[in-house]
């Protein structure tokens, strides 16, 4: 108790309303009477020409200055700096391009090498790349005289097959055409029977028709016969006619 008594007999913080970067109530002192820390003020802004070389101080750059000796170079219109290129080493071998180190050397191995120019020369003749074929034996010439009869066979045989079919396929042309023709004229005589047939049914008609005419007529003259015949019979023996036998 007598801890809270002391900070008691302390008067009440006081405030700044006044400061504008902060917007709040800000102590100025603390509850212990210690001035508050200082506020960060805001940075001001630079207006960089770009058009002019600008020399940057040692503290902006990322890298220690010491580590890079060699002098920086101006910024570009971007506002970047470039470094100069170190050197290239001159420890490792020599390049291989260099005309004056290896002819000498080539040379001696030359020299010290002997080269069977005769057997080079047969062996381009046999490996040409100019398409030259290199001299066969006879064994093989034998082989490719027999190749070539089995494929002058075959190629015959295949000319006769395709005659033989070429032919085959004409000739079954030919039988279609003439089944077509033929089924052609027996359609034409169906039509001429069938049209013969109806007007053999309609004579038929007609001749039925006057036959019927015909047989009615026999009937009537039959009938006066017999009508005839009884009047005459009935007839007095004088009036009876007379016929000439």
């Amino acid at each position: 108790m007598e801890i809270f008594a002391d900070f008691a007999q302390y008067p009440p913080p006081m405030t700044d309303t006044r400061n504008p970067l902060v917007g709040a109530a800000v102590p100025t002192v603390n509850a212990y009477h210690c001035p508050p820390p200082p506020v960060a003020s805001e940075p001001e802004m630079i207006q960089y020409d770009y058009t002019k070389p600008r020399d940057y101080p040692k503290h902006q750059y990322l890298f220690p200055y010491s580590q890079y000796p060699s002098k920086v170079s101006s910024p570009t219109i971007k506002g970047t700096v470039q470094a100069k290129a170190e050197p290239i080493s001159t420890t490792g071998p020599p390049s291989p391009g260099c005309k004056s180190e290896i002819k000498p050397k080539v040379e001696q191995i030359l020299r010290n090498d002997h080269v069977d120019l005769e057997a080079l020369i047969e062996a381009s003749k046999k490996t040409s790349r100019r398409g030259r074929k290199r001299k066969s034996s006879e064994e093989e010439e034998l082989q490719t005289l027999e190749c070539e009869a089995e494929t002058d066979a075959y190629r015959k045989k295949r000319i006769r097959n395709n005659i033989a079919v070429r032919k085959s396929r004409e000739r079954a042309k030919l039988r279609l055409e003439g089944t077509q023709k033929k089924l052609i004229e027996l359609h034409t005589e169906t039509q001429t029977q069938k049209e013969l047939i109806i007007h053999m049914q309609q004579q038929c008609m007609e001749w039925e028709t006057k036959a019927s005419r015909a047989e009615r007529r026999l009937e009537e003259t039959l009938k006066f016969n017999v009508r005839m015949r009884q009047f005459i019979n009935n007839l007095p023996t004088e009036m009876q006619p007379c016929f000439a036998v």
